[in-house]
């Protein structure tokens, strides 16, 4: 089995819901950091949700079928200029196939995220 450790970088992400990790039909990967950057001069409030889709037949998430979500974090505050780790150290969180994370602002442009994880084949 091979390990692959990688990066997801989103930058500007805002009011509207932003993919900032996907899983495909047959991939699975460990969440082994979530830091979250206000980009702002102002407090803002970010949230963090994880979607479960039901597979389309070409293995692609059909975002028109969910069967379940849920918050990782909702609302927290995080001052200007500043960063949250959300997942750091020894935790972990498991991304089975067909999911996908979310970042939301209550401000738009105003969070950068970087979500580090491992892939295994």
């Amino acid at each position: 089995m091979s390990t692959t450790f990688l990066n997801s970088i989103t930058q500007n992400i805002g009011l509207t819901a932003t993919s900032v990790l996907a899983t495909t039909q047959t991939g699975n990967y460990t969440v082994i950091g979530l830091n979250l950057a206000n980009i702002t001069t102002s407090m803002i409030q970010v949230s963090v949700q994880l979607f479960k889709y039901s597979p389309n037949g070409d293995g692609s998430s059909n975002t028109a079928s969910i069967l379940s979500q849920g918050y990782i974090m909702k609302n927290i505050m995080i001052p200007p200029q500043s960063s949250l780790k959300v997942i750091t150290n020894s935790e972990k969180l498991i991304l089975s196939s067909n999911n996908t994370m979310f970042v939301t602002s209550n401000l738009p442009n105003s969070v950068d995220s970087v979500v580090s994880y491992v892939a295994i084949a």
